[in-house]
């Protein structure tokens, strides 16, 4: 029977689909084949049985208020950690601990925080001590996810010798009514299952907004070993490379609807990654911030300890513009400087961070000086009217304002 107009090249089509859907199959499964097989040989193991464990009566809580109910530890409030600089917002904190202890070190390499209702601006972090060093603390941070807050102590250099203390250190805040329970913290040897096991959970941790630009996709933990994005791109390059061995008897032009495919599917796995942590933050927005004002939603900002500062500067200032002179030692409130510029407007607002010196050829008398966080070379002598900046100079002022996230000075004439 002849065939219609077209028949062949539907059936061309029919046959690029079907070869470029198992060039995907074929070259995904070998990626995850060969690293399984890598992890298995590197591991030596497939499924690790060897763990160590500690459950919520087991574990002891230091700050804050807990209770063991129901196999859990609940910890219903956090003493306060004023130390605390993420985004200059004083967290409570606690710390879990197993007490003394006697493990090695080099039969554990993945550490488990089983715990609940984890806020989702909480923060842990793993500590431990080691026995030919008891005084000194070490630690890493620790991301939780729905897979659970695993942490892999493969890349913590300072994981060595015989541990002899371990625990959780949690940086709230704690909701009210909303206890975080802690069931219990684990550590699990070197294997294949494990190695699957955090990664996914890694790449399933939530993570809220952050101040980055919407371009900007932090696909994983620091210290995952494993990146997504090569990943992705490996399958995608070997499933093209397979698809055009598939279909060398044609042409790339009669090849490109199955190379597009093979494309986007590989690039769906970023992509709905990104979108669904977009919903989740999405989400967490509407939650603390929908049908507030504009006031009431700075209250409610990371920014709010910041926003109150300024606001209290802003009263010491007076009317506008008045120039003030930021200075601070610290590199690691660089965020602070440019968020108060922003919040002292239409005040006239100069970073000098470190340049105290460089600063006193510029302030004249009336002129305000803003130190930020505690710097220990700078100090205010209160009875001769100065602050000095050992090394750098002095300059005569007058304290206007303490705060906890600096302190306003106002430059005097000098005496």
């Amino acid at each position: 029977m002849k065939k219609g107009p077209g028949h062949g090249e539907e059936g061309s089509n029919s046959r690029g689909w079907r070869d470029a859907a198992l060039a995907l199959l074929i070259g995904w499964l070998t990626v995850f084949a060969g690293l399984s097989a890598y992890w298995w040989y590197d591991s030596g193991a497939l499924l690790g049985y060897e763990s160590r464990n500690w459950s919520a009566t087991q574990l002891q809580t230091v700050g804050g208020k807990s209770a063991v109910g129901h196999g859990a530890l609940n910890i219903s409030e956090l003493s306060r950690d004023t130390s605390s600089q993420a985004y200059l917002v004083p967290l409570g904190r606690a710390v879990v601990t197993t007490g003394r202890i006697q493990v090695a070190a080099s039969d554990y390499a993945f550490a488990i925080c089983q715990c609940d209702q984890l806020p989702v601006d909480a923060r842990l972090s793993l500590f431990w001590r080691r026995a030919n060093d008891p005084d000194e603390l070490h630690n890493a941070d620790v991301e939780s996810g729905p897979g659970g807050a695993i942490r892999s102590l493969a890349d913590a250099p300072a994981w060595s010798g015989s541990i002899v203390e371990l625990g959780i250190a949690l940086q709230g805040p704690v909701h009210p009514g909303a206890p975080i329970e802690i069931n219990g913290l684990q550590l699990r040897a070197d294997s294949l299952a494990m190695r699957v096991r955090s990664l996914l959970a890694d790449w399933a941790v939530f993570q809220p907004w952050q101040g980055h630009s919407i371009n900007f996709l932090h696909l994983e933990a620091d210290y995952t070993a494993v990146r997504i994005v090569p990943l992705a791109a490996l399958a995608t390059l070997l499933s093209a490379l397979l698809f055009l061995a598939f279909r060398r008897s044609i042409s790339l032009k009669e090849s490109s609807a199955g190379l597009v495919l093979i494309l986007v599917v590989g690039w769906l796995p970023l992509d709905l990654r990104w979108m669904v942590r977009l919903v989740e933050q999405n989400q967490q927005t509407i939650a603390r911030f929908a049908g507030l004002g504009l006031e009431q939603s700075r209250e409610q900002s990371l920014d709010a300890p910041l926003y109150r500062f300024a606001t209290s500067v802003r009263s010491e200032l007076g009317a506008p513009p008045k120039r003030v002179f930021v200075v601070t030692d610290e590199p690691s409130l660089s965020y602070l400087n440019y968020r108060l510029v922003y919040h002292l407007l239409p005040h006239r607002v100069f970073n000098f961070k470190r340049r105290f010196n460089a600063m006193l050829s510029k302030v004249r008398s009336g002129d305000f000086v803003l130190v930020l966080g505690s710097p220990p070379q700078v100090h205010f002598r209160k009875h001769a009217g100065m602050l000095q900046w050992s090394g750098r100079g002095t300059l005569a002022v007058e304290r206007k304002l303490v705060g906890s996230i600096g302190t306003l000075y106002r430059v005097r004439a000098e005496p």
